[in-house]
């Protein structure tokens, strides 16, 4: 699962018409989505 750049989480907002909370508060949990995908992807040692 590829994670969407921030331009394109700006443009798909805008087409949404989510209020700016909305906004941010998904931004946040792509951040956290990304940080969990990085942490599984690395090879254990």
């Amino acid at each position: 699962m590829s994670v969407a750049t921030q331009e394109e989480l700006v443009v798909t907002h805008e087409g949404l018409g989510v209020t700016q909370e909305e906004s941010v508060a998904t931004q946040g949990s792509f951040v956290a989505i990304r940080h969990a995908s990085a942490a599984a992807q690395k090879p254990i040692q």
